[in-house]
């Protein structure tokens, strides 16, 4: 797999990796989240809790800027990148 997109965009480019999670839609039975990405085009990690406890890890796609995500459930909360993998942004 060639790493020349992750390599070009971290050493020659000028932008930052920019996330951003929309707040759980819950229609009955089912839960819609909107991931954004802006800037550099990295993987995230996504956890989702739902309200009967379950938990799901998910990896936002890199290459997408918007992804919908539908869960069977209601969701009660995401957490981005729940590890801290990604670099601080100051």
């Amino acid at each position: 797999m060639s790493l020349r997109w992750f390599f070009d965009a971290w050493l020659r480019g000028s932008s930052l990796p920019a996330w951003s999670v929309s707040a759980p839609e819950n229609n009955g039975e089912s839960s819609r989240v909107t991931l954004t990405r802006g800037g550099l085009a990295v993987p995230a990690d996504v956890d989702v809790r739902f309200e009967d406890g379950r938990s799901e890890r998910i990896t936002a796609e890199r290459m997408l800027s918007t992804q919908e995500l539908t869960f069977s459930g209601r969701v009660r909360s995401v957490a981005l990148d729940p590890e801290d993998n990604l670099p601080p942004i100051f």
